[in-house]
């Protein structure tokens, strides 16, 4: 089964360095134990997701001179629930991902806002 994911759940970049929490902006309605629920457009670089950091794939382009991470996110995340949506837009599940243009893949890593409430899709 699906988890769903909400505002604050924890995000990676196999290429970052530090793990940073997802800001699920696309909706407010719809709620886990006050935690909005996200969806498949809660992929925007800078708004939904932060810099993870060092981006280590540029640093070893750039001969080991430490390179910010700065998502470039081209789609939407994929797959999402293909029963659960939200306004006509998929909710995101774990395990859907994100590919950076860098070459990073960008999952969720843990569901940690509100984990104790069952989330399952």
């Amino acid at each position: 089964m699906s988890q769903i994911v909400c505002h604050l759940d924890q995000c990676v970049c196999t290429f970052g360095t530090v793990p940073q929490p997802l800001m699920a902006t696309t909706q407010t309605f719809r709620t886990i134990n006050g935690s909005p629920v996200a969806t498949i457009n809660d992929g925007k670089a800078l708004v939904n997701i932060i810099s993870f950091g060092t981006c280590t794939k540029l640093t070893a382009q750039n001969n080991g001179v430490p390179t910010p991470c700065m998502p470039v996110i081209p789609a939407p995340w994929t797959p999402g629930s293909t029963v659960d949506k939200v306004n006509g837009i998929p909710v995101l599940t774990q395990p859907s991902t994100l590919t950076c243009s860098v070459g990073g893949m960008i999952t969720v890593s843990a569901l940690v806002a509100n984990a104790t409430l069952a989330r399952t899709v």
